[in-house]
């Protein structure tokens, strides 16, 4: 069956390469990517260490700089009611092997 995560990013565009200047803190931006997970992607009720990382990787906007990461695994009775159904937001499916394929609300 696989997991679902709700997952909220907030960021902002890098102006410089490196450093304590290297975002515009004005310029921040929060989206929300609803994805479905291999179930051996989560073990005890937690993502397994380092598929945050390829998720962030895949998701997060080149040369933006992620300031904040919310990550909620949906209970079967949660994923049973569809709740992204109703959202604005991002939408994917991940393979055993990490590769993602964006869907729709109703494909997810």
């Amino acid at each position: 069956m696989g997991t679902y995560l709700r997952l909220t990013i907030t960021d902002t565009p890098s102006n410089a390469p490196v450093g304590p200047l290297a975002m515009i803190p004005t310029s921040r931006a929060t989206r929300t990517v609803w994805c479905h997970l291999p179930a051996d992607w989560v073990t005890d009720g937690a993502l397994r260490p380092g598929r945050r990382e390829i998720l962030l990787a895949q998701l997060a906007a080149p040369r933006w700089v992620v300031l904040e990461v919310e990550e909620r695994l949906l209970s079967e009775r949660e994923a049973r009611e569809r709740p992204w159904l109703d959202d604005l937001a991002a939408f994917c499916r991940y393979g055993a092997d990490g590769a993602a394929r964006p869907v729709t609300a109703r494909e997810l």
